[in-house]
Parts: structure tokens; sequence; C-alpha cells
């Protein structure tokens, strides 16, 4: 591992995301631990909290509408991309368990994550995110 050899990219990438982006939610919402081990069934959802800056960008127009015909439908607005630096979140977002919601209050499923981390120094996420 090499941590460390890509610090002052992963400080520049924070330092430009807080500059020209916003701060959002990140709410991740898993499943809890059964209070009753005989109704293994009965859980609780466990929301969690994280807050991050992000950069919002339109989703590639092209691409967007590609994916939308190739899955039998028809082209539709609502898609965008965050980018998020790493170094001050504690989590990875996960398109399994989390949502954004933005400042505007609009809450956005993510719908693909994928991470830039050369020689395993991460440093920021993309998310592909839909309303």
């Amino acid at each position: 591992m090499t941590v460390g050899r890509f610090s002052n990219f992963q400080s520049l990438a924070t330092t430009l995301i807080a500059r020209y982006g916003e701060e959002i939610v990140i709410r991740r919402s898993v499943d809890g631990v059964p209070a009753n081990p005989n109704r293994p069934f009965e859980v609780t959802r466990v929301v969690t909290e994280h807050t991050a800056n992000a950069v919002f960008t339109p989703f590639a127009s092209v691409l967007q509408d590609a994916m939308m015909v190739a899955s039998g439908g028809a082209p539709s607005d609502g898609f965008q991309e965050a980018l998020i630096s790493a170094k001050d979140l504690s989590i990875t977002p996960s398109a399994l368990t989390d949502q954004v919601t933005r400042k505007d209050g609009s809450v956005w499923n993510i719908e693909a994550v994928e991470t830039i981390a050369p020689n395993e120094d991460v440093i920021l996420h993309t998310l592909r995110l839909v309303q």
C-alpha cells in the first residue's frame, strides 16, 4: 500500500469541492438487529447521516439517452453526477443503502458509485444520481 503518495491530489480535491460545491447529507438506512430473537423478522431501520461537500454536474445526455433506450424506456430528466471528496468522509457511499439530500431539499437515489483511488489512495467518489 502506498498511502500518502496522492495526498496532494486528495487535499486539492477537498479544497476545490468545498469552494465550488455545496454541503449535502448522505443518509444511510440499513436493517437493525432484531430486538426479539424469537421474531427475527421484526427489525427496525437504522438511519445515519453523514455530511459532505459535493460538486454536481449534469449526467451526460448522450449516455443517459442510450441507457434509457437500451433498457426499453424513453429518455428522461433527473440524472446528475456528484463528485465528493473522500478525505473527510467516514463512509464509502453505497447504491444499496444511501440517498443524497441536496441543500434545496431534493432527495436523490444513488444509482452507481465510482471511486478514484490510485494505488489505494482514495481521492474522490463519483456518484451517479437519479430522482
